[in-house]
């Protein structure tokens, strides 16, 4: 099966879905209840790592959820780079300073930039990396 017939297990939410998905690592479809779904498509190695570096985090009696690290949540928000993720980043920066690891950052938003095409996506890290001092 391509990826154009799995797609059409979907309803997608856009025009174009499948040259969007491929462009933007991500396939946005509604659910069979009419639900929004973006479906984030894998990048072998990253993927991995995200889950080595997540915690367990107890939200009730027996009911845990998984969070990604600060780097992590970084990294897919700048990936996104819609407005408010681009304020979510500044937000986390500030929060967590020189707590984050920025090399693991920069290696994996190098990483995305090319992959996408989009050479400015470091800069939604270091712009306000910079402003806090960060090397």
């Amino acid at each position: 099966m391509n990826s154009q017939e799995e797609l059409e297990r979907f309803t997608p939410r856009i025009q174009n879905a499948l040259p969007f998905a491929l462009t933007n690592r991500v396939v946005l479809v509604k659910t069979s209840r009419n639900i929004p779904l973006n479906i984030s498509m894998g990048l072998p190695g990253y993927e991995d790592r995200v889950m080595e570096r997540s915690v367990r985090y107890k939200i009730a009696h027996e009911k845990q959820v998984w969070i990604y690290s600060a780097e992590d949540l970084i990294i897919h928000k700048a990936v996104a780079a819609r407005p408010q993720d681009l304020r979510d980043i500044e937000g986390v920066v500030y929060r967590q300073g020189d707590k984050l690891d920025a090399g693991y950052i920069r290696e994996w938003l190098t990483i995305f930039a090319e992959l996408l095409a989009n050479p400015d996506l470091l800069q939604t890290f270091e712009r306000p990396w910079k402003k806090i001092g960060g090397r």
